[in-house]
């Protein structure tokens, strides 16, 4: 089979939370959606970049010594980075002894991701296996469609996590090759979702419906995020409920709740985390009250977060 490219921005292995058993996550670099909550902001841009964390600069101002052109704009206990310069990073990088400054994003063929993948297929056993997150892995369909027929002919289990928002055309082909899919559908009012996303939700309602009633439907698990104040009215939830039952009444539905541990990466984008940050996880009661709500929709297959 012929190799592709694609660009992703990490593998996680040995993970635990994004499907059946251990499996090797492979995160895709490009969203099309800008949601204020994104736990990947890394993630959004589908290019390469450069970006500096600030906690890990020591001040030593060796990047000073080996800067070009427009590289540094200032320093002020740290360097003021311009990373819109033309001038290759690579030296700052290397002569960083803190790693304060990296790149984010690899460019990779599918058959050297494959050699990644199987190198864990020891540890897969029955439950375990791939699971394609990002960003978005829809976004770079041709790339993924390669790296799921690999995997599918190595007899690898694979899974999906994504918005669904693309060409239903770009979907179809790769249902074959998937064991599982995860599917966000965070807001059921498009207004909301285009203020809250950058992108209303009818594409993706319809790309839910046609799978939901296809031979694919059992792999689905639609998600919810819990972002307080924002996908947790239960007048949302009941409206995601009551949409998915009808598509399928035997639809696994999960809430997933709110995470606020990725706030740090914002700062290392540079990038403004809009949501309030005294916003918690929802507590025990309030989380059994949408699952009321979710139950009096007529949903039994409802996964519980615990």
């Amino acid at each position: 089979m012929t190799s592709t490219n694609g660009t992703i921005f990490a593998i996680k292995r040995f993970a635990l939370h994004d499907g059946g058993g251990i499996r090797t996550t492979v995160f895709f670099k490009g969203c099309p959606l800008s949601c204020s909550w994104c736990h990947n902001p890394e993630g959004l841009n589908p290019a390469r970049e450069v970006v500096f964390i600030k906690n890990n600069c020591i001040g030593c101002k060796r990047c000073l010594d080996v800067m070009k052109a427009d590289q540094i704009a200032g320093f002020d206990g740290h360097p003021k980075f311009n990373f819109t310069s033309s001038v290759d990073f690579t030296l700052l990088i290397q002569n960083c002894p803190a790693n304060a400054i990296v790149k984010i994003g690899e460019v990779i063929t599918s058959s050297k991701l494959l050699e990644t993948i199987k190198s864990d297929q020891v540890f897969y056993q029955e439950k375990g296996g791939v699971t394609f997150s990002g960003g978005e892995p829809l976004m770079q369909v041709d790339f993924l469609e390669t790296v799921l027929r690999q995997c599918h002919s190595e007899g690898i289990n694979t899974a999906i996590e994504t918005s669904l928002y693309a060409p239903l055309k770009k979907i179809i082909p790769i249902l074959d090759l998937l064991d599982t899919i995860y599917i966000d559908l965070k807001l059921f009012n498009s207004n909301e979702h285009l203020f809250h996303t950058g992108a209303p939700n009818e594409t993706i309602l319809e790309n839910i419906a046609y799978i939901l009633s296809s031979p694919h439907k059992d792999k689905v698990i639609i998600r919810t995020p819990l972002i307080p104040g924002i996908t947790t009215s239960g007048q949302n939830i009941r409206a995601i409920a009551n949409f998915i039952y009808e598509c399928y009444p035997g639809v696994k539905y999960e809430l997933l709740n709110y995470n606020y541990l990725a706030e740090a990466k914002y700062e290392n984008m540079e990038t403004d985390f809009t949501l309030d940050r005294s916003l918690e996880p929802l507590c025990e009661s309030e989380l059994k009250k949408l699952y009321e709500t979710i139950e009096q929709e007529g949903i039994a297959n409802l996964i519980k977060v615990h």
